[in-house]
This record gives C-alpha cells, sequence and structure tokens, in this order.
C-alpha cells in the first residue's frame, strides 16, 4: 500500500511538472514580447503604461473572483480550465491588430495581462492544495515552469521572425490545449468541507488578522519593486539599443538562473524560515536595482539580471508558504488568490504609472536608484514580521 502511495505521488508529481512545463512555454509566448509589440506599432511610455495598468486592475478584480469562486464551489481545476481557454482566446484576438488602436490594444492586452496572472495563480493554487507533498516540494515542480520559460522565450523570437504577431495566437492555442490535456486526468484540490457554503463576509476572517494583513504590505511593496524590472529595465534596455533578442536574453537569462533555487528549495526551507529568505530577497533585489542604474551598455543590464537567482525565488516561495501559514484551512484558495490580486495585481497597476512618472520626472538611472531604496521599507517591516507568530 505504501508503495502504490508512492508510486501514485511520483505519477502526480511528474504530472504538475509537464503541466508547469507546457504551459510556461505558452505564458512566455504571449508576455515577453508585449511591450515590444507595443514599441514597434508606435505608443508611447504613457500609453503603454496605461494599458500595462489596465492589465492590473483586470488581474486584481479577476483574482479576488476566481480566488472566491474555487473556496465557495470546491473546485481549482475547473477555473484553471475555464481561465485558460477565455486566456487563448484573448491572446488571439489582442495580437490580431499590428496597427495603433488604443482603446482596442487597451481592453484585449489589459484583459490578457490580467488572465496571464490569473491562470498563473490558479496554477499555483491547485498544486499546492492538490496534494501536502506537492506543496513540500512546489519549488522543483515550478522549477519546470522556469524551463518552459527559457524555451519560450526565444521559441517566441523564432516564432515572430516565421509569422509575425499574428502568430502568437495560434502557438499560445496549441501549448495551452496540450496543457489541458496533460491535466484532464488529474484529481482537483482537495478542499476541506466547511458547514456552511462560502461567503463574502468570511473574506473578513482574513482581514482580520495583522500577520495577514503585514504579509500583504511587504508583497506588494516588493512587488512594486519588482514589476518596476519588467517596465523601466526594459525600456532602458531598448533606450540603450537594445533589440527584442536582448530583451529575449534577458528573460531567459533571469528563468535559467531561478532554476537552482527551485529545485533545491524545500532543502533551503528545512535549513530557513521562510520569513528569513524573503528578507534575502528583499535585500538583493535592492542591490539589483542599484546595480541597473550603474549599467551603461543593454549587455551589462542582461548580465545584472543573473541576481534573478537570490531574488525571484525567494519571493516566490516564500509569499506561497506564508500566506498559506496565515489562511484558515477553508479559504486557502481564497488567501492565496486575493494575496496575489493584491500584491501582484495592485503592484502591476502602481508600478508602471510610477514608473512612467519618475523616468520623465529624474530620469530612468534615478528612479532605478528610487526603487532600490524603496527595498529598505519591506525590509523593515520583515524585521517586525519576522517576530510574529503564523495565525494558524
Amino acid at each position: 500500500m505504501t508503495e502504490l502511495k508512492q508510486l501514485n505521488s511520483r505519477k502526480l508529481h511528474i504530472q504538475f511538472m509537464a503541466i508547469f512545463f507546457v504551459a510556461y512555454i505558452a505564458y512566455a509566448v504571449s508576455y515577453t514580447q508585449m511591450l515590444p509589440f507595443l514599441s514597434d506599432i508606435g505608443y508611447t511610455s504613457s500609453e503603454k503604461g496605461l494599458i500595462l495598468s489596465g492589465a492590473a486592475v483586470i488581474s486584481i478584480i479577476g483574482q479576488f473572483l476566481f480566488g472566491f469562486l474555487c473556496d465557495k464551489y470546491k473546485t481549482v481545476k475547473k477555473m484553471f480550465y475555464l481561465a485558460t481557454i477565455v486566456f487563448i482566446l484573448i491572446v488571439t484576438w489582442a495580437y490580431s491588430v499590428t496597427e495603433i488602436a488604443f482603446f482596442f490594444h487597451l481592453i484585449t492586452l489589459s484583459l490578457m495581462g490580467g488572465f496571464f496572472r490569473i491562470v498563473v495563480g490558479l496554477l499555483d493554487s491547485w498544486t499546492i492544495e492538490r496534494d501536502p507533498l506537492l506543496q513540500r516540494n512546489y519549488g522543483i515542480i515550478r522549477a519546470f515552469g522556469s524551463l518552459g520559460w527559457i524555451i519560450g522565450a526565444p521559441y517566441t523570437v523564432w516564432a515572430l521572425s516565421k509569422g509575425g504577431y499574428g502568430s502568437i495566437g495560434l502557438n499560445v492555442g496549441i501549448l495551452s490545449i496540450l496543457t489541458l490535456l496533460i491535466g484532464a486526468t488529474m484529481g482537483d484540490a482537495q478542499k476541506v468541507s466547511h458547514q456552511a457554503p462560502i461567503k463574502m463576509v468570511d473574506i473578513k476572517q482574513l482581514l482580520k488578522k495583522k500577520q495577514y494583513i503585514i504579509l500583504l504590505i511587504i508583497l506588494t511593496l516588493i512587488n512594486i519593486v519588482l514589476y518596476a524590472d519588467a517596465y523601466t529595465i526594459v525600456n532602458k534596455i531598448l533606450a540603450l539599443g537594445g533589440t527584442a533578442t536582448d530583451i529575449s536574453n534577458k528573460w531567459v537569462l533571469q528563468a535559467f538562473m531561478e532554476l537552482p533555487l527551485f529545485f533545491l528549495g524545500s532543502v533551503l526551507y528545512k535549513r530557513f524560515s521562510a520569513k528569513t529568505l524573503l528578507m534575502v530577497g528583499i535585500f538583493m533585489f535592492m542591490v539589483r536595482f542599484l546595480l541597473s542604474a550603474l549599467a551603461t551598455s543593454a549587455a551589462q543590464l542582461v548580465m545584472i539580471s543573473a541576481t534573478q537567482l537570490v531574488t525571484f525565488p525567494f519571493i516566490l516561495l516564500s509569499s506561497k508558504q506564508l500566506i498559506d501559514s496565515e489562511s484558515p484551512a477553508h479559504l486557502k484558495s481564497t488567501g492565496q488568490l486575493l494575496g496575489l490580486a493584491m500584491y501582484s495585481g495592485l503592484s502591476a497597476l502602481i508600478s508602471p504609472l510610477m514608473s512612467g512618472f519618475l523616468v520623465d520626472w529624474i530620469g530612468t538611472d534615478q528612479t532605478l536608484i528610487f526603487f532600490g531604496l524603496l527595498c529598505l521599507v519591506p525590509l523593515g517591516l520583515s524585521l517586525w514580521y519576522r517576530k510574529m507568530k503564523a495565525a494558524y
């Protein structure tokens, strides 16, 4: 019986690794060239900022709604499938128009960016809630997402050279459908029974916990910095004469550098607390931005992105574990996706607007210094949060 359980667990790990691998190729195809796509069409920095902010609004609303529905109807898998189908349709629609049509792209790319974060969040929740072993080994499973991203970024450049931006929708559709086929026979998240149906009022139970709120503030602030990397540094690469290939190389190098810590995550989190590693990730983000401010070429900026090794993996793995520990058993999906809506969606709304304003006001390098020093705030809050006991 134990051998059978181990065999089923191994099979489940392999299936989720395959899903993450294929899904993240699709996500890379849809997402990595969004800013170059807008630049090639001819949109200004402020127009691009509005579109990115629109995506954040959709993300905030959508992640909150899908998280609530997951707990209410006790299913994550079905919601992931629904969101993925919508995502395919929106990506195909968004990249079908390759000339200036601001309101069209504001709507479609906002929806695309929002649903990109929704499907990523749902896939994470499905994995974490499917089995306790999957939660403990989430880093290894997520590493296969990074491998998919490594392949997806250069694959996108190749696909663009063959079929232009119009080919992105077809490629995302094929890869996403393959993802759904891989997961077709896999079980849903394991939801605990609750004596009464989940209602909106239950969310107050989460929001009354000081630990949950402080954690969200910390994660929101550091994610403002994280999204500034995707916006400000990409724009600096282009301003220094970089190309779509340089941007692809940045994404590939970042994804490659994530792998060691994702694979070793379960070992690290046995030796060090999630709170400690969260603080390490925040400090290294500060170093990364200060180095980026000093860079004088696109190649240097690409190389600095290698600091991804000790930034994003620590932030991601710690956030998943800590939010789970601060959420009651019957609100695990709501806790994860409400948290994601706040620290990912809200920061994605604020960061492009801040970046655009600051770049116009004080310049790119000074903006990078500002975001680097901003890391001192969540770092200080983390020292306070570290002394708190988990809510559940």
